[in-house]
């Protein structure tokens, strides 16, 4: 239902915030919207989404969220002012946010049906299959197959960490940190994976020669103890 990008890492509202509890709890009705918006439950979304606003409403994600939860409503009108606020907020990205919204409007034809279709719980079936295999395949199909469906499921870390850990053996070192930055407040909600997602992010900031970041991920594990 959704692309990558379309998860959007939210570390500089930490800077921007005086209160850490601020943005923990900015961040939780966000991945909440999101989470409701994936699950096609647009009035659970649209709420959590809009506490995301009135809490920081410089932050263009959930804008974004908000106009997709809008369209998927058959809100046209609100759906194209979340989405300009959104760009308007957030322009290095208004570029990817207009096509990914546009990509998505042409996708989902059956946005007001409740269950998914065979061909879409097929692909989802084809993604797990994937996670549990992966170790079998070649570095270079891992990378190429596993952006594939980061693409169609960036919600999902495990896809995410195993793209990554390809993309690292591949040296793609910067396309691999891209992908776990990405992914990282919803690696947050696994607490099993949290620690080894983290690990390989530092790894990666190493091998780029990026001390400063490396130790900041660092001290996320070290947290997370």
């Amino acid at each position: 239902m959704l692309v990558w990008t379309f998860f959007l890492p939210l570390q500089g509202l930490r800077a921007q915030s005086k209160k850490a509890n601020t943005y923990e709890t900015f961040n939780k009705f966000y991945l909440q919207g999101v989470y409701h918006y994936i699950r096609r439950e647009n009035d659970l979304a649209r709420n959590d989404l809009i506490q995301a606003t009135r809490l920081n409403d410089s932050v263009g994600a959930p804008y974004f969220y908000l106009a997709l939860v809008e369209r998927a409503s058959g809100n046209t009108q609100a759906a194209a002012e979340y989405l300009d606020k959104a760009c308007a907020l957030d322009p290095e990205r208004a570029k990817t946010y207009r096509k990914y919204y546009a990509d998505a409007t042409g996708r989902n034809k059956e946005k007001n049906t409740t269950a998914p279709s065979a061909q879409s719980i097929a692909k989802d079936r084809d993604a797990d299959d994937f996670v549990k295999r992966h170790r079998s395949f070649t570095a270079e199909y891992v990378w190429q197959k596993g952006n594939e469906y980061v693409e169609k499921y960036p919600f999902r870390p495990r896809l995410v960490y195993i793209t990554a850990e390809a993309g690292k053996k591949l040296k793609k070192y910067d396309e691999a940190i891209r992908l776990l930055e990405n992914g990282m407040d919803f690696a947050a909600m696994e607490p099993d994976l949290y620690p080894d997602y983290v690990r390989l992010l530092v790894e990666l900031y190493e091998l780029t020669g990026q001390k400063a970041k490396a130790d900041k991920y660092r001290k996320l594990i070290q947290k997370h103890k």
